[in-house]
């Protein structure tokens, strides 16, 4: 009877997550990014990585974060600073830098 509770929410658990994850993805906005942070992330002893976490703030005024691992912030956001515009697209899972026209 404890397995089968366990079991269930663990599903349970999972479920929420997917559901959390696909709202992101489904989500849509532009916005300005208001900070860049370097993070540092502790893997195991002796072994570590470093995160960017990138703040911004919506055109309807919401603030929101999201964090890319360094390699793949110089990849996608080579020359991203304070003050730039970002777009999210639904269906994209990270937002791009909004083209300068």
């Amino acid at each position: 009877m404890q397995v089968a509770l366990t079991i269930i929410v663990i599903v349970v658990i999972i479920l929420i997550l997917m559901l959390i994850q696909k709202r992101k993805v489904a989500s849509s906005w532009t916005g300005t990014v208001t900070a860049i942070d370097k993070r540092t992330i502790r893997k195991s002893k002796h072994k570590h990585d470093h995160e960017m976490v990138i703040k911004y703030r919506t055109d309807m005024n919401k603030n929101g974060k999201f964090s890319i691992v360094e390699s793949a912030f110089a990849q996608y956001f080579p020359n991203l600073q304070i003050g730039d515009r970002l777009v999210k697209v639904s269906g994209e899972y990270l937002p791009k830098p909004a083209s300068s026209n």
